[in-house]
């Protein structure tokens, strides 16, 4: 039996052991997609809502950070999440109002809605609107779209609300297929209505018009007629604080849909102001200054 002790090790070209300059396993996106959710009955009732998504169209609601995010993984925060449905029938509007924070910058907020219903069993059409910022420093973003009377029948709309911030954070104001609704909104009020009931005139330039109309002059003027002597009034545009308001009205400017709310704050005597004895009575106005 032969031994050989000079026996060397095969070697290989040092190009052919060098590691790779990507590693095997790269990371790679994944969408999840739900094609179906249930809601169960509330309030003791029988019968709850079942969504089944036949088809859809998806958007990356999501940016990079453009430099490391360190600790910030938190969401965007939303609050006083407003809405109506305002106009008359075969024309109305949804109207958005989103208070969104953050601890950087939101850079976006929408709000996906339902727009209209066709067919037996039903299919609805949801679609997705961008909010505006309301300025510089605002947290409140404010927006809206047109709506089918075949989703209002029971006077609400369903929708929900997104934000991304600056690090890519994104918040979804869904929870186990639970919605806001916007609300149907009655006619503003015609001036003459009688005791306790006020009246609301729209002015454009010089002609006076309709409320529920869609106007292109900028900016409209608001005058809320037959107050109470005993009253004092305060009026909100787009669920802003309400301010003090004067016999003389307020203007509104800007692109979109405007909801005009207007409080009364009666008086039992003379410097004496009773919160809980308020009223309200509020108005959608369709406006857009650049016409349609």
């Amino acid at each position: 039996m032969k031994s050989y002790s000079r026996l060397r090790s095969p070697t290989l070209p040092t190009s052919r052991l060098r590691r790779p300059r990507v590693a095997p396993f790269t990371p790679r996106q994944q969408l999840n997609v739900i094609v179906g959710q249930f809601t169960s009955p509330m309030d003791g009732g029988n019968s709850g809502i079942e969504r089944l998504f036949r088809s859809f169209d998806t958007q990356i609601f999501y940016r990079p950070s453009p430099v490391m995010a360190g600790d910030d993984f938190v969401r965007p925060e939303l609050d006083n999440v407003q809405a109506s449905v305002v106009g008359p029938s075969g024309a109305q509007q949804a109207a958005f109002s989103v208070d969104a924070t953050d601890e950087g910058t939101v850079l976006r907020v929408a709000v996906l809605y339902l727009q209209s219903l066709t067919g037996n069993p039903a299919l609805g059409n949801w679609v997705l609107v961008d909010l505006v910022q309301g300025g510089a420093g605002s947290n409140t973003w404010t927006g809206g779209g047109s709506v089918d009377a075949s989703v209002i029948t029971n006077g609400h709309v369903d929708f929900m609300v997104q934000a991304v911030d600056s690090n890519g954070n994104v918040a979804n104001s869904t929870f186990k297929g639970l919605f806001y609704i916007a609300e149907e909104l009655p006619p503003a009020p015609a001036p003459g209505g009688g005791p306790g009931t006020i009246g609301v005139v729209v002015t454009a330039g010089d002609d006076e018009v309709d409320p529920g109309d869609w106007i292109t002059t900028d900016p409209v003027k608001v005058v809320i007629t037959d107050q109470d002597a005993g009253t004092r009034y305060e009026y909100s545009v787009d669920f802003a604080p309400f301010v003090p308001l004067t016999p003389a009205g307020f203007l509104i400017t800007g692109d979109g849909v405007h909801i005009v709310t207007v409080q009364g704050v009666r008086r039992q005597q003379p410097g004496d102001l009773c919160d809980p004895d308020r009223y309200y009575a509020a108005a959608g106005f369709d406006h857009n200054a650049g016409g349609r």
